[in-house]
């Protein structure tokens, strides 16, 4: 108490405020959050990705801040750490891309979902900076900017075992693409689509969601979605096990005809959730492995999705907030990875409670 008292005031004698330490988010017992980044030194985080290295990809969007949302503004952050975890340095990996809502790292390039491409971009001189871009898919979605911003549309990425690309697309859809193969698909609508690495092997893999930004995986490959449905009358938020040709009823039956629709496993209300992740590893107590950490924008909440077998699906068994904003004002998580460790959890913070606004936002957890 008297060091702490005696810093305080020699800082005002001194004639200079006192540090304040950040506003940090609550987090269960046993955990801790740090903040690693804020604006103005970054702005508008939108996708996070770790390497095998240890090393982050943090996406930023300011094509839906100050816009204009249909001009390739976004950019790519590589983060490295040294050894006491702080940031050691970072670049600008990639830049002049379109609205950046998928990230992940596949055998030494850098997946990006940048509606309407899927690129990939490799650093070959390990100079922080990729100097490699090829674009596998050019037309995966709409336009950018079409309807508005960016928000229903095509964005996150995962790696499966079977060796596909799984791809979540808002309910904008997908009204023609063209793999490298030749080979062509068309979505009205929500759903899920898969692509080889190479960019061939185009397909779809589900359909009738409404708007979801991430396919979250299991160690078994099973995949969920949380659907961001915040209009209200009736479409609320859902958590689904999506299954290869299943078909889940938006829009047309999800009201009034269920029996021909594959069920959510639940509902909750209103809400924008956003990007997520299951956690694989073992770095945390057993509890916590096969968990789904989703990200909720419109609550301002980070929720835990305890899951279990119920017969050839799953169920819900509990649901909780796992990262709570307590001072942090307008925090609203947009996405989250797992380090290559197993031990931290990035997130990505859009720090504003809405787009197409002149204001500098955003942060990035651990």
């Amino acid at each position: 108490m008297r060091i702490g008292a005696c810093a305080l005031l020699a800082s005002i004698l001194a004639g200079g405020e006192p540090e304040v330490p950040p506003s940090l988010p609550q987090v269960p017992e046993g955990f801790k959050v740090e903040l690693i980044h804020q604006a103005p030194d970054l702005l508008y985080p939108s996708a996070v990705a770790c390497a095998p290295d240890g090393s982050l990809f943090v996406a930023e969007d300011p094509m839906d801040m100050p816009g204009p949302s249909n001009q390739p503004l976004d950019r790519i952050w590589l983060y490295r750490w040294d050894d006491q975890g702080h940031v050691a340095g970072r670049t600008v990996f990639a830049e002049k891309l379109n609205a950046v809502f998928g990230l992940q790292w596949i055998d030494g390039w850098l997946y990006v979902m940048h509606m309407p491409m899927l690129s990939r971009f490799r650093d070959s001189d390990g100079d922080g900076v990729a100097d490699v871009r090829e674009d596998l898919i050019t037309d995966l979605g709409q336009k950018p900017g079409a309807f508005g911003f960016n928000d229903h549309i095509v964005s996150g990425i995962r790696l499966a075992m079977d060796g596909y690309i799984y791809i979540s697309v808002g309910d904008k859809g997908i009204p023609h693409a063209t793999g490298q193969d030749g080979r062509q698909i068309q979505l009205q609508g929500g759903g899920v689509v898969r692509v080889r690495p190479d960019g061939s092997g185009l397909e779809v893999v589900a359909t009738g969601t409404r708007n979801h930004l991430e396919v979250h995986m299991d160690a078994e490959d099973h995949i969920f979605t949380y659907d961001n449905t915040d209009d209200g009358l009736g479409w609320w938020t859902r958590f689904t096990h999506i299954i290869d040709s299943g078909y889940y009823g938006y829009p047309y039956d999800y009201h009034g005809r269920q029996d021909k629709m594959l069920p959510r496993m639940a509902e909750y209300g209103g809400g924008s959730p956003t990007g997520g992740a299951i956690y694989l590893d073992d770095a945390w107590p057993e509890e916590f492995r096969g968990n789904a950490f989703s990200c909720e924008w419109g609550k301002g909440l980070l929720r835990r999705f305890e899951l279990e077998r119920d017969g050839a699906t799953f169920r819900v068994r509990n649901v909780s907030e796992f990262m709570k904003p307590e001072g942090v004002p307008n925090f609203r998580p947009l996405d989250v990875c797992f380090s290559a460790d197993g031990r931290c959890l990035y997130l990505a913070d859009w720090g504003y409670s809405g787009w197409l606004q002149n204001q500098e936002a955003g942060r990035l957890f651990r």
